[in-house]
């Protein structure tokens, strides 16, 4: 049986999608679709949750116009990580052989099938398996430019969205639905934040180099709950974040995230007394302009010496199992990818 891969964030699923996995189809048995960034909270970038994609990828095979009898088809999710391209791709392994269990092919057997269409593909050039990428030319050429960038540009442009001709009815019909949902009216209000941050800036003669400084504290007791705070908002409001924020000009990262615990918990701890730091520069642009953010690890606080309570931007404060921010992370509670900062720390997580 000769089994295809095929990876993407669907963010929405569109006609060219729907005619790759049709093509696909023709010259394989099997098909795992992965679904992307399926660990990430909303965003402009990332809008639809991995329930809501797999939906539309599901809905989108069942209205291509062949005989689908005798094949297989599989949609999982997929999470993104912090930890790099080869920590992503046993992700992908771990999927493909979950797929494959019980079946005496495993992931070094399969074919990740893609095209090359921006610099968003360039993951295909590190795939440590085969590749087929024909794609790029058996598609129809209605399509081959086709991006789901200028899909959504073009919903969220207003209060009332332009949804693209060249997406199948069954996603066209879901893009209708989501417009009449809290979860739209938050993404435009996201998108008008975003436009007046830029604003803000507008005159500053290098915007190529502005970034965000912010800390963020990784405080754990001896059970490795992690101290989590419910977000007061507006940005992302109600959603579970590690304490942090924020640097002060007048202050390193490691004070900065020392002072956002205590600001936003009451936690008092000593900078001396932290286990690990790491830098992440790498972060998605999710608001007007990217962060740098520090994170500061402190293990083992003693729970019985803290008067822990939600103050400043938080609205509760809570201690966390890392089964619990899995999940809740599947779930879109947890803030921006504050499971990803976490799992970093903590790789066997799995988020």
């Amino acid at each position: 049986m000769k089994t295809a891969v095929y990876i993407g964030r669907f963010q929405p699923f569109h006609k060219a999608h729907q005619n790759l996995i049709s093509e696909t189809l023709e010259t394989y048995d099997r098909l795992i679709v992965l679904i992307g960034s399926a660990n990430r909270s909303r965003s402009l970038k990332n809008p639809f949750v991995y329930e809501e994609r797999a939906r539309m990828v599901a809905q989108g095979i069942n209205n291509i116009n062949k005989d689908l009898s005798g094949k297989h088809l599989h949609i999982l999710l997929l999470n993104d990580t912090h930890r790099g391209d080869d920590a992503w791709w046993e992700l992908v392994r771990d999927r493909v052989n979950q797929a494959l269990q019980g079946d005496d092919q495993t992931f070094e057997d399969v074919t990740v099938v893609g095209t090359y269409k921006d610099a968003d593909s360039g993951w295909l050039t590190s795939c440590p398996v085969a590749t087929d990428t024909a794609f790029e030319v058996g598609r129809t050429s209605e399509y081959e430019v086709l991006s789901a960038t200028d899909v959504r540009e073009a919903y969220f442009s207003s209060v009332i969205p332009t949804i693209s001709k060249e997406v199948p009815e069954s996603t066209r019909a879901f893009l209708k639905e989501f417009a009449d949902t809290p979860a739209f009216l938050e993404l435009l209000r996201m998108k008008e934040q975003i436009k007046r941050g830029r604003e803000l800036f507008a005159g500053y003669p290098f915007p190529e180099c502005l970034r965000m400084n912010a800390a963020d504290a990784l405080a754990t007791d001896s059970a490795n709950r992690v101290l989590m705070v419910q977000r007061r908002g507006p940005k992302g409001k109600g959603q579970w974040a590690l304490p942090g924020g924020h640097v002060n000009n007048d202050e390193t990262f490691v004070q900065g995230a020392y002072r956002e615990l205590a600001e936003e918990t009451n936690l008092k701890l000593s900078p001396r007394g932290r286990t690990r730091t790491h830098l992440f520069d790498d972060r998605p642009a999710t608001g007007a302009w990217p962060y740098i953010t520090l994170v500061v690890q402190h293990q083992n606080v003693d729970i019985h010496k803290q008067d822990i309570r939600a103050q400043d931007d938080a609205v509760d404060v809570r201690w966390m199992s890392l089964e619990v921010i899995q999940r809740f992370a599947q779930e879109n509670k947890i803030f921006s990818d504050h499971a990803l900062l976490i799992e970093y720390f903590y790789p066997n997580m799995k988020v």
